[in-house]
């Protein structure tokens, strides 16, 4: 059903250092600056006169989801996310909800995550150090290109979380692991601000495509199903919208509305931002992550 996750966006608030983390440091190369078209932003429930510039990156070998950076120029009255993803230190009980998302790529050879602050910055944290998470040092290029190769949620009530991704989405469960190595679990635990004391379970789905992409949830083993999320709206500063290539919008709207899961509006006819048509649909998924689902046109 879904075929390929075809990027996932990061609302910032400034470009330029935007650009600086993704282009300048990990070697993604700009594939894309446009401004989102009124049919896409209607999709996306957000008021069709404002003006919202989309830029795509993509590693050179054009494998793996992109990163789109949003920035949303006219953005009065967006609401400011309540806390920081990766503080370490529970901010609170804004900060102990399902729905968190972080991106994992490879830096010199390390797995790091992509996080980004409420104030629309992104940020690069080491997730393999066994003091926890910590920023990567140096400033010269890492490795050319590397991707996004998995996005990590922050899981809702197991068995609907389980439902959404294998029966909706059509996404392979590929493995599950009962508990993380301790440094790995300390790093993210405070990177998606996990409440529980309890030993982090991860479970990973792949897309159908030969890309193989990969969502991957992680719940406590102790407390499987953590508080509601806050619904969260795209334009909120942070990463907030998981896009991914759909065969049939209305089939998965079929399979969603058998989960009692409905789309934020009903599958809408927009100019895609590379200049394609499509159809394009907003879901939120059982943790209250946002999906942007996408039927390419002819």
């Amino acid at each position: 059903m879904i075929q390929a996750i075809t990027s996932v966006t990061l609302a910032v608030s400034d470009l330029d250092s935007s650009l600086r983390l993704f282009r300048d440091r990990l070697g993604l190369a700009v594939v894309i600056d446009a401004h989102a078209s009124v049919g896409l932003l209607a999709a996306w429930r957000y008021p069709v006169h404002e003006s919202v510039r989309l830029v795509e990156l993509a590693a050179p070998d054009g494998v793996l989801g992109r990163i789109r950076l949003a920035v949303f120029e006219d953005a009065e009255g967006i609401p400011q996310a309540p806390t920081r993803l990766g503080g370490g230190a529970s901010h609170g009980a804004a900060a102990q909800v399902a729905g968190a998302i972080a991106l994992i790529s490879r830096v010199d050879g390390e797995d790091a995550f992509i996080l980004c602050e409420p104030d629309g910055l992104p940020q690069l944290v080491a997730s393999t150090t066994k003091n926890g998470p910590v920023a990567v040092p140096g400033t010269a290029p890492h490795d050319a290109g590397a991707p996004c190769h998995s996005v990590w949620v922050l899981a809702g009530p197991s068995a609907i979380a389980e439902r959404f991704y294998g029966e909706a989405l059509g996404f392979s469960a590929a493995g599950s692991r009962p508990s993380l190595p301790e440094h790995v679990d300390s790093a993210i635990r405070s990177i998606l601000e996990v409440p529980s004391a309890g030993p982090l379970q991860a479970t990973a789905y792949h897309t159908g495509g030969e890309r193989r992409d990969a969502i991957v949830l992680v719940r406590s083993s102790t407390d499987p199903d953590p508080p509601p999320a806050r619904p969260r709206r795209v334009g909120e500063p942070g990463i907030n919208l998981v896009s991914c290539e759909c065969a049939n919008l209305d089939e998965l709207t079929k399979r969603l509305s058998a989960l009692a899961l409905e789309p934020l509006a009903l599958p809408t006819h927009v100019a895609l931002p590379d200049g394609r048509p499509g159809k394009v649909m907003v879901v939120r998924g059982p943790s209250e992550e946002l999906f942007e689902f996408i039927e390419p046109g002819d």
